[in-house]
């Protein structure tokens, strides 16, 4: 247990630099250019994917991605991929040429440029892969238009001249499909990727054609090395780093080692070296050994857990940490201590308690931070023994506006969670101007098991009041959607039970009691939307996997309005998470709810998510219900992207 662990390490992460002072809305100013950038600017550089540069040769056997052929290059065949159209089918292609000029493929106003098809009112434009060998492939891909002004288009997939996928996409319809089959290809067969005459349309497809036949490649990189603990983030030089204590199971005893990943687009993550605290002198924090600054008198039991950190405010560095006071008696107390110098050499100053713990069931304060977000300081931790889990949400207390560190009576501040028990420890951190969340799910829904996946990237909003809240932010809720798998209407959805009225974007459920209907299909990876108008008391939906079923509902109680995420029939847990979302008496809810195997986080109105770690299991079939009256309109499954196509 990460309790009896002791390790002891001196200034080894850098977390938050100069920038970690400014407010979640001020805008990131590029050093070279006066311009201020909008909003859209910074998460475009935040979420920085896709290829820079021209792909090797592929092996035959593989995952050959439409981007191996194109990214960086204007070769015909390259990575066995073409660029054709044609002004009648596909028994009558011709090779589009590449103009250097614009750099695209291009035959009068039809074009292929990257990802984006343009066809025009009598010339349909044809990507197409030849098959370097013989066998069973999965051919998947999201044609969706490029932007809303785009017009209505069908596009088409054959193997050879063999029809084998068709869909009309709308005008406006920028989130467009998931395509997906299986079939079986011989050396030397043609798939053809066909998007129909139109006029003024670009559809935007990147279409995959996989030997491997392996769609699962979750993005919570689930490892079979061990698991995300102790996670502490920090933004250097356009890199998210994720430092963290790693459990490599092992036997007899699983091992704990300290492990750094990194990012550059926020989603795909790579082992790096561990930095030194060097490269950045005056602005980070870092987590530091709690034996070289344990002030030993008020805590004689030790620390753990501890940050250093330098506050220009003062012109010191600061020190928090967990401190014993009385391991036996369970008795702990959140603690600073404050450097005699600019250079955090000298430490003779006492600890001030920040918040006491005098009890064992009052929980330890873990992995504790201070992060300074517009004109207010925020004190935040994970308090232990809160859940079968034995690990904390997010707690924190806001600091007075314009208050230093030292001017906030922290310990009588009110206490405030940010998202459910499911996500541990979380940590918030600065990202070109914008403020994230990154925690850890446990590996199991209802037992104590240290360490597990980390969430998908989860922004941190500043409220009026100074109260934080959370969401799926739009542009990560783009990348992360990969194409509507099915859209409810008359045709997919039966009632089982209520009073219940179906139609093409509606369902409203009008009795008092309990109403429930069911939703056709099977499915994995999933980000679901859908609009949700609450009457009654309780409405949401249900998820199944064999025998296991889990309710995601908003639920209004006595004191205000909640997100909860059950599983009813489980006696040793039956509610895995919950989270107040509002005090208001409010009725309209928009839902954007990820759901990856065992993991789920439930977004509503862009102001909290919920996490849960629940049983759910692939595949899934999936039943809305309410208790009382209710009213869902525009229910949508999508695809979740996966590793290998989130940024394609």
């Amino acid at each position: 247990m990460k309790k009896i662990i002791s390790i002891f390490l001196l200034c080894i992460i850098s977390l938050s630099l100069l920038t970690a002072c400014e407010t979640e809305d001020t805008p990131t100013v590029d050093p070279d250019s006066p311009t201020v950038l909008t909003d859209e600017e910074i998460y475009k550089a935040i979420y920085n994917g896709g290829p820079e540069e021209k792909y090797d040769l592929m092996p035959d056997y593989g995952r050959h991605k439409a981007s191996y052929g194109y990214a960086f290059n204007e070769t015909q065949g390259y990575n066995n991929w073409y660029y054709l159209y044609t002004e009648t089918d596909v028994t009558a292609l011709s090779s589009f040429e590449f103009n250097s000029g614009s750099q695209e493929w291009s035959y009068g106003n039809a074009s292929i440029s990257n990802a984006i098809m343009h066809p025009t009112s009598n010339i349909k434009v044809v990507r197409s892969f030849v098959a370097p060998i013989d066998g069973k492939v999965l051919i998947n891909g999201n044609p969706k238009l490029q932007s809303e002004s785009d017009s209505s288009v069908t596009v088409e997939v054959y193997v050879n001249s063999e029809l084998k996928y068709q869909q009309a996409i709308e005008t406006g319809d920028t989130i467009g499909y998931y395509c997906s089959f299986e079939t079986t290809l011989t050396k030397n067969d043609e798939v053809y990727f066909v998007v129909g005459t139109s006029e003024n349309t670009h559809v935007d497809w990147n279409p995959i054609v996989d030997y491997t036949c392996q769609d699962l490649d979750t993005l919570y990189y689930l490892p079979e090395w061990g698991y995300y603990g102790d996670l502490h983030c920090y933004y250097y030089e356009n890199v998210l780093n994720m430092y963290h204590l790693r459990c490599i199971p092992s036997d007899p005893i699983d091992q704990w080692i300290w492990y750094q990943m990194a990012s550059d687009d926020m989603f795909l993550f790579e082992e790096t070296p561990i930095y030194s605290v060097d490269f950045v002198k005056d602005h980070y924090m870092a987590y530091a050994s709690a034996g070289d600054l344990n002030d030993y008198k008020t805590f004689p039991d030790g620390a753990r857990d501890c940050t250093k950190f330098y506050d220009e405010e003062v012109g010191k560095y600061r020190y928090i940490g967990l401190g014993y006071v009385s391991r036996g008696g369970g008795h702990t107390s959140l603690f600073m201590r404050t450097s005699d110098d600019s250079e955090g050499w000298q430490w003779n100053s006492k600890a001030i308690v920040l918040r006491d713990f005098p009890v064992y069931s009052a929980g330890e304060p873990e992995c504790a931070a201070f992060r300074k977000i517009g004109n207010r300081w925020y004190l935040y931790c994970g308090i232990s023994g809160q859940s079968p889990h034995a690990i904390g949400r997010l707690s924190y207390w806001i600091g007075g506006e314009g208050q230093s560190i030292d001017e906030v009576d922290w310990a009588n501040l009110e206490t405030h969670t940010l998202d459910g028990e499911d996500l541990c420890v979380p940590q918030i951190e600065n990202v070109n101007g914008k403020w994230y969340m990154f925690g850890w799910f446990p590996k199991t829904w209802n037992n104590f098991h240290w360490g597990g996946p980390r969430n998908l990237p989860r922004e941190v909003i500043q409220n009026e009041d100074g109260t934080l809240s959370t969401r799926i932010d739009p542009y990560a809720a783009a990348i992360m959607n990969q194409g509507k798998i099915l859209v409810a209407n008359e045709t997919n959805v039966s009632q089982v039970k209520g009073n219940v009225a179906v139609s093409a974007q509606q369902i409203s459920m009008n009795d008092a009691s309990t109403n429930q209907v069911s939703i056709s299909g099977k499915y994995s990876s999933t980000f679901v939307t859908y609009n949700l108008k609450l009457e009654g008391t309780k409405a949401g939906m249900i998820l199944t996997s064999s025998g296991i079923q889990i309710y995601v509902s908003i639920v209004k109680e006595a004191d205000g309005i909640y997100l909860i995420v059950e599983t009813p029939k489980d006696w040793s847990h039956p509610v895995n998470s919950k989270q107040l979302l509002t005090t208001k008496d409010v009725s309209d809810f928009d839902i954007k709810m990820i759901v990856e195997d065992g993991i789920i986080e439930f977004g509503v109105n862009d102001s909290i998510v919920l996490s849960a770690r629940t049983g759910l299991s692939f595949p899934y079939t999936a039943q809305l219900f309410s208790e009382g009256k209710a009213v869902f309109n525009d229910v949508a499954i999508h695809r979740l992207a996966q590793v290998y196509d989130v940024y394609e």
